[in-house]
């Protein structure tokens, strides 16, 4: 394959986040597109790489190939010009030695950036959880209440989902999520539990107090949940911080769901 083909399937892949064969909006597979950018790139450099080692023809020179036919990835029936010892084992560590020195740090980064959006995400769903609580008057105002808490609910997840399959963090990236947690979520937290003792009474009367409580309850083993996964990507010299700040978050769902128990 030529290098114009390989560039013309990394342009392929648009920066919106989907690829021309998927039709699907979900999140989930829309997450996957900086996968594809980066094979694309790969793809580029590793034939910019055998190119320089004296493996492949130069880029435009490829006679063996009609342009009309690059949109597959190494064609079967276009290969015999290629060398025997093209894909070698030698070949192949080389590269990867050329590469990794920036592909890595680049996949690390794109980790911190999405957990620090995955963060403030919850907290802006806490932030709105506290604003339909604090509007809850009764009647058919508690849907407001389940939405906003089903929405905290399901990107805690997804946040925990994303987690568990990231990199570990750097340090200074470990302390900048454990501020922004201690400085700007836990408190929102405890202004949403705060204002669920205060509707205490409200969701009782209108037959919701233990629909009330399970919910605390759900949120919080979610949180929980979170939690772990973060810590399993903390370095061992901010799993003390981490831990703590954690700790706060805990005993803010603890007094809320201690308060409806009673």
């Amino acid at each position: 394959m030529c290098s114009s083909s390989l560039e013309h399937f990394w342009h392929l892949i648009p920066r919106t986040g989907s690829c021309p064969w998927m039709r699907s909006t979900d999140r989930r597979v829309l997450r996957l597109a900086p996968v594809w950018r980066h094979l694309g790139r790969t793809l580029v450099q590793l034939h910019a790489f055998l190119y320089k080692q004296q493996q492949l023809p130069a880029p435009g020179k490829s006679s063996n190939f009609n342009a009309s036919k690059t949109r597959l990835l190494f064609p079967l029936k276009r290969q015999k010009h290629f060398p025997a010892n093209m894909f070698s084992l030698r070949n192949i560590i080389l590269f990867t030695s050329a590469v990794s020195a920036f592909a890595l740090p680049e996949l690390v980064e794109r980790d911190a950036k999405s957990t620090q959006q995955n963060l403030t995400n919850i907290n802006s769903d806490t932030v709105t959880f506290t604003q339909k609580v604090n509007n809850y008057v009764g009647g058919l105002t508690v849907l407001d209440v389940v939405q906003a808490q089903n929405n905290l609910n399901d990107d805690i997840k997804s946040s925990t989902t994303y987690a568990q399959n990231s990199g570990a963090a750097t340090a200074t990236e470990a302390q900048s999520f454990i501020d922004y947690i201690n400085n700007t979520l836990e408190p929102n937290i405890k202004k949403a539990m705060n204002a669920m003792k205060s509707k205490k009474a409200q969701f009782e009367s209108d037959g919701y107090g233990q629909n009330a409580l399970d919910g605390l309850k759900n949120t919080k083993n979610n949180t929980d949940n979170y939690g772990a996964a973060l810590l399993k990507n903390t370095p061992s010299g901010k799993t003390s911080a981490a831990n703590a700040a954690q700790a706060k978050i805990d005993a803010d769902f603890d007094d809320a769901i201690s308060y409806f128990s009673s």
